[in-house]
């Protein structure tokens, strides 16, 4: 027969339980916040690519945009999370991501 845990050893080990999960939330976010990067990449790609006036250049440019945010706003909220860190940070993040990309998209059709 095992002993019965103490008190002391189960609060121990339910500080390490979240430790581990605070540690896999900060992993998953910043996986998120690299796919963010990614889209990013891509979106820019097409931007600056020889065939960025073809028809379907811009709705591809669109959706990576749309992909990029969508993913800096799920890492920021893990982030914000992870770290207790104010609310509106998980949220000033991703408009600001978003409206500099609005103004890129709109600055390069005008080009």
């Amino acid at each position: 027969m095992s002993p019965k845990p103490d008190a002391a050893s189960a609060a121990g080990l339910k500080q390490v339980k979240a430790a581990q999960l605070r540690a896999r939330l900060a992993r998953k976010a910043i996986w998120q916040l690299a796919l963010a990067t990614l889209f990013l990449m891509g979106a820019l790609s097409f931007a600056y690519g020889p065939q960025r006036t073809e028809g379907h250049a811009p709705a591809w440019m669109s959706f990576l945009c749309l992909l990029s945010t969508f993913h800096l706003a799920t890492g920021a909220r893990l982030l914000t999370r992870v770290n207790r860190w104010p609310s509106y940070m998980a949220v000033a993040g991703p408009i600001v991501w978003g409206g500099l990309l609005l103004a890129l998209l709109w600055g390069l059709v005008r080009v």
